[in-house]
């Protein structure tokens, strides 16, 4: 079937196509979409908006093929690190370097030491 159908291509019958028609049909350039995937996605539930200048809007964010298809009611949506932090009430401490390591009920595995004297 395909010797076939090189065979119907014949170099008269090529010379006269314009290569733009090849291109035009097979082109592997992505092409932006202007569908919005979630339009009243909040950007956290403990934040209504940004906290940046710089940051987009979660609405803006999730634009494009990449998530077409995702149901973003069913992703996880956590809340904002600012606004917890906030309210993690400020410790004195009496030794010269304050140690954090995210608390005992946490799974975060970062853990930084802040010396008072820089």
């Amino acid at each position: 079937m395909l010797r076939r159908s090189i065979q119907r291509i014949q170099s008269s019958n090529f010379r006269n196509t314009a290569l733009k028609s090849f291109t035009a049909s097979y082109t592997t350039s992505l092409q932006p979409t202007a569908k919005t995937v979630a339009p009243a996605a909040e950007q956290a539930s403990n934040r209504p908006t940004t906290w940046s200048e710089n940051q987009r809007a979660k609405a803006d964010a999730l634009k494009g093929p990449r998530f077409e298809q995702t149901d973003i009611s069913t992703q996880p949506n956590p809340m904002a690190a600012i606004e917890l932090i906030a309210e993690e009430p400020i410790r004195f401490v009496k030794k010269r370097i304050a140690h954090c390591d995210g608390g005992k009920d946490t799974i975060i595995l970062i853990t930084f030491s802040v010396e008072k004297d820089n």
